[in-house]
């Protein structure tokens, strides 16, 4: 998905109503989708725009992705009551992803950037 060409809408989309269900879930429901570790770290590398290259120590970004669109609607879209308690109940598994909306948005431009991290800020 980070090397596809092409409107990624609906991927988006999907993902962040995954992300935006209850949490934590009840116990006779299935795992929250953050509380599956490699669910998390796909959270995290799309958020940031690539994976991380040990060798050169930095995030290679990739060309087709932008990952701060995505932290954007990230915000927008999952909302207050879920981020704050991926952050502080349950396992909270959320809180490495949520560092990583933070640090995304912290170093994007633009007004759609400002205003979620004023929202988020605010949280």
């Amino acid at each position: 998905m980070l090397f596809t060409e092409g409107d990624k809408t609906g991927v988006i989309e999907t993902l962040l109503c995954a992300a935006s269900a209850a949490y934590p879930c009840a116990e006779e429901d299935a795992p929250h989708p953050i509380d599956l570790p490699h669910t998390a770290r796909l959270y995290k590398t799309l958020l940031q725009g690539d994976h991380f290259n040990r060798s050169s120590g930095t995030i290679e970004q990739s060309p087709a992705w932008d990952g701060g669109a995505l932290t954007v609607k990230f915000v927008e879209e999952v909302g207050k009551e879920v981020v704050v308690v991926m952050c502080t109940k349950g396992e909270r598994n959320g809180a490495f992803v949520v560092a990583e909306l933070c640090e995304v948005l912290m170093g994007k431009e633009g007004e759609e950037a400002k205003e979620a991290r004023k929202t988020l800020k605010g949280w």
